[in-house]
């Protein structure tokens, strides 16, 4: 039987379980920060990408253990399955854009051309062009009008344009699209990160070879198919041992370790820390 504590929380929108409402959402932060104390808990959302705003008022947020400190005019970028969690000041004001992954798979899965950048969370400081453009993305999406997808694809292209600026151009070297087949590796690994995932099945199940899987890996993730296997492991590990209550070992096994030890020395090869050493280290 599951304790409170023996898992992460994984949402829609914090704290529902309910379908997405529609083809994205727009919300104040104080819609649903200021229900909850103006502190929200450790969660993640599986098939959801966020843009969290802050315009006015301070505040921190934890993003897979990091602390980033937020201020008027940042927006934080967070791709399904970080973990985060934050604390703002009473009244701050901002708003959250959620975006389901399946609906916007032209801009969101990896093998679109802003994918890569987006992928990863990071934080930024917008201009000040970009509150009003979430409120075009608001009357947007009251607006049921002729052709609403389109409107809200041309707001929403507008909104992730000026956090691609404010992150940085990408110049030259911006990286190349992913193979299909690549994203398609990744998206399986990081649904359910396990060392129990072999290379030779998740080849298969691609119609690849092991060693054109691990070309592919080496060409778009700097690594073989295996070392992407065990990158995802040690995400997910990382985030169990900060935001779960877990035992070291059960942690483990929830991650293919039939072995405690095994586990142990492959996370300490990773980050440089025991398990234990870790979870003591960031407080958990």
């Amino acid at each position: 039987m599951k304790r409170p504590g023996d898992t992460i929380p994984t949402f829609g929108l914090y704290g529902e379980e309910a379908d997405f409402p529609d083809l994205l959402h727009v919300e104040a932060l104080r819609d649903r920060a200021a229900r909850h104390g103006w502190a929200i808990a450790p969660h993640r959302h599986r098939q959801l990408h966020q843009i969290v705003h802050l315009a006015e008022g301070e505040g921190s947020m934890t993003v897979d253990g990091e602390t980033l400190v937020l201020h008027p005019h940042v927006a934080v970028n967070l791709p399904p399955q970080v973990v985060h969690s934050f604390r703002l000041g009473a009244g701050a004001v901002g708003d959250v854009l959620t975006l389901p992954i399946p609906l916007w798979s032209d801009l969101l899965v990896a093998e679109a051309e802003v994918a890569p950048r987006l992928g990863r969370a990071f934080l930024c400081t917008v201009p000040p062009g970009f509150g009003p453009g979430m409120d075009r993305l608001r009357r947007e999406l009251r607006d049921p009008g002729p052709h609403r997808r389109l409107r809200l694809q041309a707001a929403l292209a507008e909104v992730v344009l000026m956090v691609l600026a404010a992150e940085g151009a990408a110049g030259p070297g911006a990286p190349r699209r992913t193979d299909p087949r690549l994203a398609a590796f990744q998206a399986q690994v990081e649904a359910a990160p396990s060392m129990r995932l072999g290379v030779a099945e998740a080849a298969r199940g691609l119609g690849l070879s092991e060693r054109h899987l691990s070309r592919l890996c080496r060409d778009g993730a700097g690594m073989a198919a295996q070392g992407v296997i065990h990158a995802a492991v040690l995400r997910e590990g990382c985030r169990m041992l900060a935001y779960t209550r877990l035992q070291v070992a059960e942690v483990g096994h929830r991650l293919g370790f039939d072995d405690p030890a095994y586990f142990s020395r492959f996370f300490q090869r990773g980050t440089g820390l025991s398990p234990r050493a870790y979870r003591a280290r960031i407080g958990a």
